[in-house]
């Protein structure tokens, strides 16, 4: 314990000695004395500011900015103050011309108009960000609209992003996202990839409105997958509503499987029973013979959630696809002997369709809960004898298999 003490206070003398080095060398007691003392944040604190006249006039102008005043930002160009220069520190690298894209709302367009002679529009700041990004950060049209001419509109930062990734992550309404869509979709290279594989619709995924997703999906690959293997469907299979399932879905592949070798519809089915947003909708068009990693169909994971009116429509609109099916043929084809194979194949269709409803009523006694049934055979002779026709609105399948 002591001979870590006297390590740490020895750390603390040899800082002090450099501060009062550099304090001497600068001729400044304040800051040799608080060297001494071992204060090196303080000083820092006390550090004279810079004495050349044209750095005064660069801070002169980014406080200008800061303020959000037109008046004072074009006096301190009229001195001679330069755009260019990046700031360090709490800014971030950033120019005059980035911070004038967060100042108030009412400031940046006068703001950006002044600075932008004077300022160098491809500059970035630490974090790769171009005045174009920023202005696209805020949802800024008409700052967008200035810049275009002179950026590199598909510049990306360090994160892999452009200006129109930026937007769609940034905290704007529906409405701002929309006008930032517009505009930057023709300025945008939509085979573009982030750091971590996301195109701009996997970034909007979980997000954007409904129209967005949609107008996003005639412009991306749609089954383009980010690191961990996601598509967009899946993401919004998991986390959104039913219009944007049902907005995004007619452009995917319903049957694409992640890392886990989930569709869409079983990982909208595993939110059952907290959401119910469209569950239905993904089931209904997707492949139920599917099975993925932890060896799942879609209609297993709807049993297991008691999912009982999904599992019942869908078995309603099987059951009703087939009769109606077969009666069109009937009704089509002339010919006892063609005829008789129909009726025959009828016949056979509504027997299994009485297993298939007996083997469903078998599952939800076995899962138990309140809306199990007893399990009742139907009699296959009677079945037989009335030819089916009684059965078509009373049986049911079980979507369990596929027909």
């Amino acid at each position: 314990m002591i001979e870590w003490s006297n390590q740490k206070i020895q750390r603390k003398k040899g800082l002090a000695m450099q501060i009062t080095k550099v304090a001497y060398s600068l001729a400044d007691p304040a800051i040799a004395s608080a060297g001494a003392l071992g204060s090196g944040d303080l000083s820092k604190q006390i550090a004279p500011a810079p004495t050349d006249s044209q750095s005064l006039l660069d801070n002169e102008l980014f406080e200008a900015v800061k303020r959000g005043s037109v008046e004072d930002v074009a006096l301190a160009i009229a001195k001679g103050a330069s755009g260019k220069v990046h700031f360090g520190g709490k800014q971030g690298g950033q120019t005059a011309l980035m911070r004038a894209l967060r100042a108030f709302p009412h400031a940046r367009t006068p703001l950006v108009a002044a600075l932008l002679p004077v300022s160098d529009p491809m500059a970035r700041d630490d974090n790769g960000w171009t005045a174009f990004m920023h202005a696209a950060n805020q949802g800024h049209l008409t700052s967008l609209q200035i810049l275009a001419p002179v950026s590199d509109t598909r510049a990306v930062n360090a994160r892999g992003r452009n200006a129109l990734m930026v937007a769609l992550a940034a905290s704007l309404s529906v409405a701002g996202k929309k006008a930032m869509v517009d505009f930057l979709a023709p300025l945008t290279d939509f085979s573009q990839t982030s750091a971590t594989g996301q195109t701009a619709l996997l970034l909007a995924a979980p997000v954007a409105p409904a129209e967005i997703l949609a107008q996003l999906a005639l412009l991306c690959d749609t089954e383009a997958r980010d690191s961990k293997g996601r598509t967009a469907m899946t993401l919004v299979a998991g986390l959104r509503s039913a219009a944007e399932v049902e907005a995004l879905g007619p452009f995917c592949d319903l049957n694409a499987q992640n890392a886990k070798g989930e569709t869409p519809a079983m990982i909208a089915a595993k939110r059952l029973p907290e959401r119910n947003e469209g569950v239905a909708w993904l089931v209904e068009r997707s492949d139920p013979a599917i099975v993925n990693l932890a060896g799942e169909t879609i209609h297993g994971i709807l049993t297991k959630k008691k999912a009982w009116g999904i599992l019942d429509s869908l078995a309603a609109k099987a059951g009703d696809a087939i009769v109606e099916n077969l009666a069109l043929e009937l009704a089509a084809v002339a010919g006892p002997a063609t005829r008789a194979r129909l009726e025959a194949l009828f016949l056979k269709q509504t027997m299994e369709l009485a297993q298939l409803r007996a083997e469903n009523e078998l599952l939800r006694a076995q899962v138990g809960g309140a809306e199990a049934k007893a399990l009742q055979l139907p009699d296959s002779s009677e079945l037989a004898r009335k030819g089916g026709a009684a059965e078509k609105t009373a049986l049911r399948p079980r979507p369990v298999r596929s027909l």
